[in-house]
Order: C-alpha cells, then structure tokens, then sequence
C-alpha cells in the first residue's frame, strides 16, 4: 500500500513534510504544506497519524514525536 511504501521511505530518508491535500498528500512540497502545517502547529487541526510522519522535521534524522514552530520553520526553508 501506499503508507506502507511512504512508512519505508521515511526510514531510509527521514520525513519530508508533505501533509497537503489533507488525507493524501501530493508527493510535493510547497506552500500547501506550510498553511496545513501551520494549522497543526496553532491548535486548529488535529494530526492524523499520517501527517505526524511525514510533518514531525524537527530534529533532522531524530523525529521528537512533536509538531512545533521547529518543524514549521524548517518546513518554510524548504518551500522557499
């Protein structure tokens, strides 16, 4: 399946912050992922376990279980 697929990715290359269109991401990263990730961060969505693994950046290569401003901002450099 494809979250299986995303699942083993993850653990060879780390999360990559696509949590754009909701319930199923794009394959992109770019500023969809941003305000979606923005809505998380501020209490105004609740993640799914899908978004946890691919939005959870912070610390790179160490995921913390949390999303925070620390994930958001480096998922702004990576949208610039």
């Amino acid at each position: 399946s494809a979250s299986l697929l995303y699942r083993q990715w993850t653990e060879l290359h780390g999360p990559d912050g696509d949590v754009a269109p909701l319930g199923n991401p794009d394959g992109k990263i770019d500023i969809a992922d941003y305000l979606v990730l923005q809505r998380i961060v501020l209490g105004r969505l609740a993640p799914t376990a899908q978004e946890m693994e691919h939005g959870d950046l912070y610390p790179a290569w160490a995921p913390d279980g949390v999303l925070d401003i620390r994930d958001l901002l480096l998922l702004l450099k990576t949208v610039r």
